[in-house]
């Protein structure tokens, strides 16, 4: 595949072999950079026909919802335990005031 990419830019461009295979390597190197790690070093692979591998990229992005729904419980949490703490406060000076 790579070989019929470095054509068709050719091809189209008019530009020569070596420049076409200069330009093929650039966009290569952009790919990689631009792409989350776990695809973007699978790039070469998948331009030689070889399968995606989604495994990293699933592992990566539950990961991150695990991390965001991790510090979501715990802001839950912390305010459920301050709300609580407001409300037996207030219930104990009622509870203070009607006795007293």
């Amino acid at each position: 595949m790579m070989h019929q990419i470095i054509d068709k830019i050719q091809r189209e461009t008019g530009i020569s072999t070596e420049h076409a295979s200069q330009a093929y390597s650039i966009i290569l190197t952009l790919l990689k950079e631009k792409l989350p790690a776990s695809l973007g070093s699978q790039i070469e692979d998948l331009l030689i026909g070889k399968e995606l591998d989604y495994a990293p990229l699933v592992k990566e992005k539950m990961e991150k919802l695990s991390n965001t729904a991790n510090e979501k419980i715990h802001e839950a949490t912390k305010e459920t335990t301050e709300k609580i703490t407001e409300i037996t406060e207030e219930a104990k000076n009622l509870i203070n005031k009607i006795f007293k």
